[in-house]
This record gives structure tokens, sequence and C-alpha cells, in this order.
């Protein structure tokens, strides 16, 4: 913790917070007049959050072999929080509003949860989908996040998706809107 001293105020300031203590003298009636403020300056370091855009796309393989996957549209609300701790450093949700895969369903809602490796950039996401789709239907999503190196330039998330249920796999890549 630092303290910056004048006559009439102290403020004390660490990497998490600012303290200002400021006192007022009134010598003719010996009375003090205290005023305490205290902000809490450090927002989670390194948060990244917002609308991602992108898209999922199936491998090659499934291509070669006749079967038809479609590439799907990525358009996640995603929240990369650095942690520490068990809770979940990765959190969001997303919706198809196209989908062929549950009759009489085309819009389908799913959670996103997992982990954010701030040090590393790397990311691990399990996609849920809520009901009518069955339990068991996930997608598991590993990659890095690759932040810009210059100011026209998008953070983005790129790596591998797979889904167990339908046994298909692919790449995927999507970038935060700015």
């Amino acid at each position: 913790m630092t303290d910056v001293m004048n006559d009439n105020a102290n403020i004390y300031v660490s990497n998490r917070q600012v303290r200002l203590l400021a006192f007022q003298d009134n010598s003719s009636s010996n009375k003090s007049n205290g005023l305490n403020i205290e902000a809490n300056c450090d927002p989670v370091v390194g948060t990244i959050s917002g609308l991602w855009i992108g898209e999922a796309i199936p491998h090659d393989s499934f291509i070669e072999d006749g079967v038809e996957i479609p590439t799907n549209p990525i358009k996640w609300s995603l929240c990369l929080m650095p942690s520490n701790d068990e809770f979940p450093s990765a959190f969001g949700a997303g919706y198809f509003a196209d989908s062929g895969d549950i009759d009489e369903n085309p819009v389908l809602f799913y959670t996103l949860r997992g982990t954010y490796d701030a040090d590393t950039g790397a990311v691990q996401l399990v996609k849920r989908y809520e009901r009518p789709v069955p339990k068991d239907k996930e997608v598991h999503y590993e990659g890095f996040l690759e932040r810009p190196s210059t100011p026209d330039e998008k953070t983005r998330l790129t790596g591998t998706w797979r889904n167990l249920f339908a046994s298909t796999l692919g790449v995927f890549y999507c970038t935060l809107q700015s």
C-alpha cells in the first residue's frame, strides 16, 4: 500500500483499492469534520466479454466421406474472466434460429461454461443445449484467445470442437465485436 499525504488528507493506494481520508480542522471550535471515501479500482483485470461472431466448420474428412454436416454460425454472448478458484471462468449463452435437429423447435437455446487461463490464453467450453434437446447432446470447444496486435485487429478465439453425441468434429473461430 502506498501512502500519499498532505496537510488535510491522507490517500491510501493499493492494487485493489483507493481510500481517501480527508479531515478539516475547525480550530475555533476544536471539532474535526471527516470525509472517508473508498473506491474499488480493480474490476477483474483481464475480463473479456461481449458478443462473439464466427463459425464452427466441420472437418474435411466428413466431406470426403460424403457426409453432409453444415457449417454452423457462432453468435455467443461470452465472458472470459480470469479466476483462481473453482468457479467457471468462462460462461455465456446463445441460440440457433434455424435448427433442423429437433422437430417443431427451430430455435434452440444453449449455455456455455468452462475455463479461461489468462496466462496461456487457453479456453475450454462446453455448450449444453436447453430442453427439448437431450441432456447428453453437448459440444466441446478447446481453443486459444488471440489478442489484437494492432488497433485494426479484433480479439479472436480459435480452436477445435467435437460433438460426441453426433460423432462430429471440426474447427471454429469467432471474433469479439466492438
